[in-house]
């Protein structure tokens, strides 16, 4: 599977870095983009849920699609979010 999420208070590109360079520390996701992974497993997921509201961005929406299916309509969405991709 693949997710996108959204951050709404990563405002600058040094916390984009922090964010980054946490997740990737996650060995059962593979990070494709700003705020994009690639997991296998609920488990996978909830890792990365824990990880950024340990390190104080909690995940605010997010978007899951198979690697084949478009990711354009998010599961959840909030018009005043800040989607970094």
């Amino acid at each position: 599977m693949k997710a996108r999420v959204s951050i709404p208070q990563l405002r600058s590109e040094n916390s984009g870095h922090t964010v980054i360079r946490n997740l990737s520390r996650i060995l059962d996701i593979k990070v494709v983009g700003y705020l994009t992974f690639i997991y296998e497993t609920k488990l996978a997921f909830n890792k990365v849920q824990n990880e950024l509201l340990r390190i104080g961005y909690p995940m605010k929406n997010y978007n899951c699609a198979s690697l084949l299916d478009d990711m354009e309509t998010p599961k959840y969405s909030d018009h005043n979010e800040f989607l970094m991709v």
